[in-house]
């Protein structure tokens, strides 16, 4: 009896918690309406805006980079290679695109002339001159042009061979660390850049680690955020200005998942009428969090917090401290 008492009063637990997530996500968007923008061809990944406004998104199974004004989805950029699998992109100050390109490596893209350069030696599929990753996936830029790297193809649960990079404002692709992460997906910042989250898809896991220095995380001192519900499941991140931290939760929980900085969750932001909602990937253009699903839709929903400004978008800070070296 005491046994199944207890089992009900979690079960009850759940419960209020799942009701009371759902009242507080009124906190974070109101009404939470949500509004389709486009419908391009193919899973969407790496939304990002140009100073423009201009939305950009990428499609990994057709080598394509869209591009979206007034509702319509556009080719904008197409890939070198027919079988390159562009994931992960962000806008830099200049104007043109850091990316990242799970069969190739780390591009540089121009919007205004389509052009495409491979950052480093030539690349040639599934081998990367100079370094050793395996399959490059999202990216989180720091305020001083560095960008924190996920490596996640080839690993999985049962052999976490995961990787973080850090790419120094100057080029320079640094090993933060490998093992245990058993698909390091998407990855953002804290605002004041002091912390960084890692979604850890395949096992339904989000990390948070310390940073101590750009490129330097303290590996002792990371934990995990948040657990979520399915046996997979989050994948892009983005941060509001507070803080708050945006989840794509596609594995299990078809919804937007927002979290405080501590950890609590404040509720989930789902699609009515949509019977299997898959969110891939999201971003912020100031109150609107925009996000793209497995079917090609980008949709967007009104904030009551703006996003945090990403380095695109920013003044150029002071130079940062310098970046440790193994050894130093």
């Amino acid at each position: 009896m005491i046994g199944r008492a207890g089992s009900i009063a979690a079960i009850a637990q759940l419960l209020f918690a799942a009701v009371s997530a759902n009242a507080q996500i009124r906190e974070t968007c109101g009404e939470c309406k949500v509004e389709s923008v486009s419908t391009c061809d193919g899973l969407l990944e790496g939304p990002a805006f140009d100073r423009d406004g201009t939305l950009w998104a990428v499609a990994p199974t057709k080598a394509l980079i869209y591009r979206i004004v007034d509702g319509r989805c556009s080719v904008g950029i197409r890939m070198p290679q027919a079988d390159a699998m562009p994931d992960g992109m962000r806008f830099l100050r200049d104007g043109t695109i850091l990316g990242l390109d799970a069969a190739y490596g780390v591009f540089s893209a121009d919007p205004r002339d389509g052009s495409v350069r491979y950052l480093g030696a030539r690349p040639v599929k599934g081998h990367f001159p100079g370094a050793n990753y395996h399959g490059l996936n999202d990216l989180a830029i720091d305020r001083y042009g560095g960008a924190y790297i996920t490596d996640a193809l080839g690993s999985s649960v049962l052999n976490p061979v995961g990787a973080l990079y850090y790419r120094t404002p100057a080029g320079e692709m640094r090993l933060i660390h490998r093992g245990g992460l058993s698909f390091p997906d998407g990855i953002a910042l804290s605002p004041d850049d002091a912390t960084l989250y890692v979604a850890d898809w395949r096992a339904a896991r989000i990390l948070k680690m310390p940073v101590v220095a750009p490129g330097e995380v303290d590996i002792d001192q990371s934990a995990v955020f948040a657990h979520l519900p399915a046996g997979v499941g989050p994948d892009g991140l983005a941060v509001d200005a507070a803080g708050n931290l945006f989840v794509a939760d596609w594995g299990g929980g078809g919804q937007i998942s927002v979290y405080r900085p501590d950890g609590r969750l404040i509720g989930g932001i789902r699609v009515p009428g949509v019977e299997r909602f898959e969110p891939i990937n999201l971003t912020f253009r100031g109150s609107w969090l925009y996000f793209t699903d497995a079917a090609g839709v980008v949709r967007r929903v009104r904030t009551r917090t703006p996003g945090h400004v990403l380095y695109g978008d920013r003044a150029a800070p002071a130079l940062p401290p310098a970046v440790p070296t193994k050894g130093d």
